[in-house]
């Protein structure tokens, strides 16, 4: 079975038309960067930067550069580095009928209980 989730962060890699930046904080290159991937994806290429990741060479030669570097200073440090900025993301996935897949099993969360019994969080979840 074909499952959906969504979330907010950085893109997560694969198709970039289900990544929508976040227009309020994401610079004009990043959106840019992300039209322009969203363009080449829908040709049949399959532009990938890479999800984000931490680049230890925070400077300005750097545009990819989602970190301000202070004027005057030589922008030593680490940054984050994400090409499309922050936005929501769309994922699929198939779990081809596992019987663990907690998306096709919600009852798998639940935790057995017993009636007489207040359930405290630090109650074990091991059916007795």
């Amino acid at each position: 079975m074909t499952h959906q989730k969504s979330g907010y962060g950085y893109y997560p890699g694969g198709d970039p038309r289900n990544f929508f930046p976040d227009y309020e904080c994401c610079l004009p290159a990043e959106i840019e960067r992300h039209r322009a991937a969203c363009e080449a994806w829908d040709r049949g290429e399959t532009p990938d930067p890479g999800g984000p990741h931490i680049s230890r060479d925070a400077k300005p030669e750097h545009p990819e550069s989602v970190m301000a570097v202070v004027e005057g200073s030589d922008g030593a440090g680490h940054q984050t580095v994400a090409h499309y900025g922050m936005g929501t993301y769309t994922f699929e996935w198939d779990c081809e009928g596992d019987p663990e897949c907690l998306e096709c099993h919600p009852e798998l969360l639940l935790i057995p209980l017993e009636a007489d019994k207040p359930v405290s969080v630090t109650d074990s979840t091991e059916p007795k």
